[in-house]
């Protein structure tokens, strides 16, 4: 689960997103001769909802009933040395 102070930029981040998509749509994927934006009072319209939805507590998911593998160093990543 995302910590509760990252919330709202992930959830901003993924209506704003989700607008630029829309509007690729709408331009039938033509990237090159149309430009997809929101402008900023697109922008302002969507923050109110993405925060509210951002405080709303989620049910939890079958993730979250998943035992955790215990491990030997705090990092849940593998990492290898480089070959310099």
């Amino acid at each position: 689960m995302l910590a509760p102070d990252g919330r709202f930029a992930v959830q901003a981040s993924l209506d704003l997103y989700s607008r630029i998509l829309d509007v690729i749509e709408r331009n039938e994927y033509d990237n090159f001769r149309k430009r997809a934006f929101t402008t900023k009072l697109e922008k302002l319209s969507i923050l109110p909802g993405a925060f509210s939805r951002s405080r709303v507590a989620s049910a939890p998911s079958s993730a979250s009933s998943i035992k955790q593998q215990p491990s030997s160093s705090s990092s849940p990543f593998q990492t290898q040395p480089l070959n310099t």
